[in-house]
């Protein structure tokens, strides 16, 4: 499944890593020599606490369904649920591409292995249930308009709303599995932070090594403040509806922001490279 950089790439391109001290014009072409380690580390901070800021109150709403489910909720209102919460995500990464094809690819590809767990790895007792619930998400997932969204196609009338996006499917799958809540969004957040150093290791902006070290003096604490800065704008949002779990989410959807929007703004320009190496 295709892996979103956070905007790696285009942020490189934009000399947004560019270290200063460097004059000598021969070093400047070299991204490897000329790539500044603090800047790299600040641009990896800053989206990794913005993507887990982001994605938290999304994968917390898409476990919800799994407790409701628990608690007897028909499943035409789980399934009209996990709608609201899809269509909300595609609202939200309408303006970032990029972004949103990836969310969509990997919500798909989460889709694809769900049906592989066994019956034995649900912690909810009405499997069968659960396993409804995942082929209406399955049959509903509007698979030609992503087919349409690659190719840049317009998509057809009858397309669906839901998309499949990645953060409320995981949400539901860590449910299923019996993964904590808290630990199902710091895995999710932590995977982003992962994509954006690996992203940066294959332009040789940064050894392998170097990589690793980056990953887990920056991106951890990235993720963890992203995350406690996700929960803390659930709970402000959701405080007067703490009795309805439908009015909740719609809570916990409102409540849904990134924290570094300059930054996330070169996450689009991706599709300005893709243009210019593919389509020129």
């Amino acid at each position: 499944s295709f892996a979103h950089s956070q905007g790696i790439e285009s942020a490189a391109q934009m000399q947004l890593f560019r270290d200063t001290n460097h004059t000598d014009p021969l070093l400047a072409k070299n991204l490897s020599q000329s790539c500044s380690i603090e800047a790299l580390s600040d641009f990896v901070y800053s989206v990794s606490r913005s993507n887990a800021r982001f994605s938290t109150p999304l994968v917390m709403a898409g476990y919800s369904l799994m407790q409701q489910s628990e608690q007897g909720l028909d499943l035409d209102e789980l399934h009209q649920l996990w709608s609201k919460i899809d269509v909300y995500t595609d609202t939200m990464l309408i303006t970032n591409r990029p972004g949103r094809r990836a969310s969509i690819d990997q919500g798909l590809g989460l889709v694809r292995i769900a049906s592989s767990f066994s019956d034995d790895c649900d912690i909810n007792h009405d499997s069968g249930n659960t396993a409804d619930l995942w082929a209406l998400i399955s049959q509903n997932i509007d698979k030609n308009g992503m087919d349409a969204m690659q190719s840049r196609r317009q998509p057809t009338n009858g397309s669906s709303q839901t998309k499949g996006h990645a953060a409320p499917i995981y949400g539901v799958l860590s449910a299923k599995l019996g993964i904590s809540p808290l630990d199902s969004c710091r895995v999710f957040a932590f995977g982003a932070a992962r994509d954006a150093v690996s992203a940066a290791v294959r332009l040789n902006l940064i050894g392998p090594a170097a990589g690793l070290s980056l990953l887990d003096r920056v991106g951890r604490k990235a993720v963890e403040d992203g995350l406690e800065e996700g929960l803390v704008g659930m709970l402000y949002s959701s405080r007067e509806e703490l009795g309805c779990d439908e009015l909740m989410i719609d809570r916990w959807l409102q409540s849904v922001h990134t924290c570094a929007p300059m930054l996330d703004a070169a996450q689009p320009l991706a599709d300005l490279l893709q243009v210019r190496l593919f389509r020129t």
